[in-house]
């Protein structure tokens, strides 16, 4: 593994972070800050090396029988997709009560939100347009744990599909390739949960092969 020492100063004894590179895409790195004793002060290691896999960074080309016109790409979002992303989930039933844009300050929210996740290798936010307008989105994280002899999941959520474009595959599509990037950065499982609400969205889970193994409890705060 490459790296590299960097002066900073630092008086903590251990510190991870994650630093990003100038194309903002995840080329990341852990960092690690130690003391030594040796007289030089306390520095950084740069580990070249992301803790999962490799970063996603080539756009995927959908076909779908009931799109016509240019295909459908799925890619990591950028920056200039937040106000998209966001409509897409104000658009949603229940999302209308708890998302939008009304003010300066919920932008800066939702941009501040996006750079956290743009910045951790461990969360993809993803979506998928076509002719130029994102008509799909979801989140891809991967958590690692001690159950299951150390099983990192794949967690899938905030999942929506605009509604013009439901029914046409696009759903099956993004999920066969969530599983596919889940089973090759080696998780043991995919999760998700989903509003007891969501009935159609149950019976899409069930068709593709999720099974409701256990009851979700959440706390407001």
């Amino acid at each position: 593994m490459n790296s590299m020492r960097i002066d900073t100063g630092c008086t903590s004894h251990r510190t991870v972070a994650h630093l990003v590179n100038t194309d903002s895409r995840r080329a990341l790195v852990w960092v690690t800050a130690q003391r030594y004793n040796a007289g030089i002060g306390p520095f950084l290691e740069v580990l070249a090396e992301p803790p999962y896999s490799d970063p996603v960074t080539q756009p995927v080309q959908l076909v779908l029988p009931g799109v016509d016109g240019p295909r459908v790409t799925l890619r990591v979002a950028a920056a200039d997709d937040v106000v998209s992303i966001v409509g897409l989930l104000a658009e949603d039933p229940l999302g209308a009560a708890r998302d939008g844009i009304a003010q300066h300050s919920d932008l800066t929210a939702y941009q501040a939100a996006f750079t956290t996740l743009d910045r951790d290798p461990s969360h993809l936010l993803l979506v998928a347009t076509h002719a130029g307008d994102v008509i799909a989105i979801f989140q891809l994280s991967f958590i690692p744990g001690m159950a299951r002899r150390g099983a990192l999941r794949a967690h899938i959520e905030a999942v929506r599909v605009r509604e013009d474009y439901r029914n046409s595959g696009l759903g099956q599509e993004l999920f066969a390739w969530a599983i596919d990037e889940a089973r090759r950065r080696g998780c043991a499982l995919v999760q998700l949960t989903s509003d007891k609400s969501r009935t159609s969205a149950h019976r899409f889970y069930d068709g593709l092969g999720f099974v409701a193994t256990h009851e979700g409890f959440k706390l407001e705060l």
